[in-house]
């Protein structure tokens, strides 16, 4: 199957975000990061209501990457506990599946370590 999938986190300033993205891209386990915000969660942490202005990552990669930017993200990310929310994309556009493949190529591989 010829599709992509699409990740979702989120980081405390647009700064750890922009570092995020660009280990994530150096280390060709996403095709494109898109960054957002600043948005507001709410959420509860250790009993307490929070709300936290945060900055929303979008990962676009290739299902085989899908194991590695978790534990990618686990590793990397300054929370204790990271959102990391993945689904499989219902279509994509073959060309733009194709460049996705090109970008995450595992010939050129190697994991960025933040």
């Amino acid at each position: 199957m010829s599709t992509l999938m699409i990740g979702w986190t989120t980081a405390p300033s647009k700064e750890k975000a922009s570092q995020l993205a660009e280990g994530l891209i150096e280390s060709k386990l996403a095709a494109c990061v898109q960054i957002a915000g600043p948005i507001t969660s709410v959420y509860t942490w250790k009993g307490e209501t929070e709300s936290t202005q945060e900055y929303r990552l979008t990962l676009k990669f290739l299902p085989v990457k899908a194991e590695a930017i978790k534990n990618w993200v686990k590793a990397n990310h300054p929370y204790e506990i990271p959102q990391w929310l993945a689904v499989t994309a219902c279509e994509t556009l073959p060309e733009y599946y194709q460049w996705a493949r090109d970008c995450c190529s595992r010939e050129e591989a190697h994991v960025k370590v933040l």
